[in-house]
């Protein structure tokens, strides 16, 4: 049995020096990752479309948690400690002893709260139909998601579309089912005639297609899981590893697979429905966007811009595997890929399986209008007494007595936590009810960038609004609390100030009060972005790469 001064190396190795996503960077590691993927794809075909794409990323992530902890428990003879409990550990445990986990099966609760849901919004988009024509010829269709789109400003591309070749522009996102969200919806389909909603293509014989489509998928995969050729995948280190890896797949299928067939259906109604030319995506990694680039016609021309950052172990992150850059495969690769940098594009290269004749370095659109509203907002900046401070994280349970503990500390400031969806919302709201009066909870609905452009500092995890805040002229805290951190440029390069307490957190935030300690800060961020981030001038240069590619193509 460990000392108590063994378990605490343990823990501080295995949080703080070695990182997760290094199992997605390493090709030896994708490799095992990516062949375990492959047979588990031929089974997930439904129809003649493969869901395989669509579950990659996640499985990818799951499969990388199993073997990350299946390598520490092995070499420390099982007496690893890990900081975060996760039921992936719990369940190797359970294998390790020589009993099996728990299956966790579909979700009959959630599969009645999605239709509840299909059926409300077909009701709900019915009359946009009825009250505005849709366009059945688009020369240029461009993707993102909801929250990247407000008062018909489109922050993800700019101004690229008034650019670009084409009489006929239009922004295609999804309708937020809550009242804020019907509302905007309205709000714009008669404010800005080229919105166009994906769930307007809801129809009673679309939802039940969906659930004929889920019944037969459940069948296939019921029969597959207990088949010994497919549980002879996943065996590691001599342990057969099925059942963990099996209670996996059903949990990310409970949670995800209809919203997944929905959307599948949807797209294939819109695009049998309309005839596009040319599909800008906001990025191609999100489940919205590879369905379009696995139903693309033949005629159709797809450019890919990148919303989140590329580093090697990230989202992107593939073996060198011949079979990727074939269609349909877990990469449907774009005809055209716009990066914010040459690091992006050399990543994109060397970890992701990506041909370099298809990249482009443009810089990112939506900096571009960060930095001409920052002026707006700096003009009209009132010097005040009181701190504001804005915390951007994933609503994970750890952060709310963090929270809590830190608004204590810091009384005389204002902290603002934005949750990321309704839901979230509530929880947070819930879980925040003892709250002091100086820590508010803002709505999902709460535009992100008009928050951070009023914020004097920004405490975050790692996420792409690290780097938009110091495109902000923003003072930035590192939240880091004993989770491995992925391979950033900024994380590398050891730029942010690291804090793991509320305590750490808030001397931090006081020493951002000294004009002279926060301009030193910013200083750095500024020679940071000027080496990583800064091509000034990407909405010209983008709608130049998109213009040069479109006529020679």
């Amino acid at each position: 049995m460990a000392t108590k001064t063994q378990t605490s190396k343990q823990k501080t190795l295995l949080n703080n020096k070695i990182n997760i996503s290094d199992y997605f960077a390493n090709q030896e590691d994708m490799e095992w990752i990516f062949s375990v993927y492959e047979k588990f794809a031929e089974h997930v075909i439904v129809k003649g479309f493969s869901y395989g794409p669509l579950l990659y990323y996640y499985l990818r992530h799951e499969l990388g948690k199993v073997k990350y902890y299946v390598d520490h428990l092995h070499n420390t003879n099982g007496s690893a400690v890990f900081a975060n409990p996760d039921p992936v550990l719990d369940d190797i445990r359970t294998i390790l002893r020589g009993k099996k986990p728990q299956q966790r099966m579909f979700s009959a609760k959630q599969k009645y709260a999605f239709a509840a849901y299909m059926v409300a919004t077909y009701g709900v988009t019915r009359l946009s139909k009825l009250v505005s024509s849709r366009p059945k010829k688009i020369d240029n269709l461009f993707i993102t998601s909801k929250r990247f789109y407000h008062d018909g400003v489109d922050t993800e591309f700019g101004s690229i579309s008034k650019n670009i070749p084409g009489s006929s522009h239009h922004l295609l996102t999804n309708v937020d089912f809550s009242l804020h969200g019907i509302l905007e919806h309205y709000r714009h389909l008669f404010q800005y005639n080229n919105a166009l909603f994906l769930e307007e293509e809801y129809s009673l014989s679309l939802i039940r297609s969906v659930f004929k489509d889920m019944q037969l998928f459940q069948a296939q995969w019921n029969t597959v899981k207990k088949k010994s050729s497919f549980t002879k995948l996943f065996i590691y280190r001599n342990v057969n590893y099925a059942p963990v890896i099996i209670a996996l797949i059903d949990r990310l299928l409970s949670s995800s697979l209809i919203h997944l067939i929905s959307l599948k259906q949807l797209i294939a109604k819109f695009i049998e429905h309309r005839s596009v030319s040319n599909i800008l995506l906001s990025n191609e990694e999100n489940e919205l966007n590879k369905i379009f680039l696995l139903q693309k016609k033949e005629h159709q021309r797809i450019i890919a811009f990148a919303h989140e950052q590329i580093y090697p172990g990230g989202v992107q992150t593939c073996p060198h595997n011949k079979k990727l850059q074939e269609p349909n495969t877990i990469r449907p690769l774009p005809d055209l890929k716009l990066v914010w940098n040459e690091y992006g594009k050399k990543t994109l290269v060397s970890h992701c399986n990506f041909p370099e004749s298809i990249i482009r370095v443009a810089g990112n659109p939506r900096f571009d209008r960060m930095t001409s509203v920052l002026a707006a907002h700096q003009q009209k900046e009132k010097a005040t007494a009181q701190q504001h401070i804005v915390y951007v994280s994933e609503d994970r349970v750890e952060c709310f007595p963090f929270l809590l503990a830190l608004a204590k500390k810091l009384p005389q400031a204002l902290i603002h936590y934005k949750s990321r969806s309704p839901v979230d919302y509530r929880f947070a709201c819930k879980q925040l009810s003892a709250a002091p009066s100086n820590l508010r909870v803002l709505p999902a609905e709460t535009n992100l960038h008009e928050l951070l452009f009023t914020a004097d500092v920004v405490i975050a995890t790692v996420s792409t609004v690290i780097v938009e805040a110091m495109f902000m002229n923003k003072n930035i805290v590192l939240f880091d609390p004993d989770i491995p951190l992925p391979a950033m440029p900024f994380i590398a390069k050891d730029l942010l100030t690291r804090t793991r307490t509320a305590a750490a957190c808030a001397k931090e935030c006081l020493k951002l009060q000294d004009s002279a300690y926060k301009k030193e800060q910013r200083e750095r961020y500024r020679l940071f972005i000027e080496q990583y981030y800064a091509v000034h001038g990407a909405e010209q240069r983008a709608a130049q790469e998109i213009r040069s590619y479109l006529s020679s193509s």
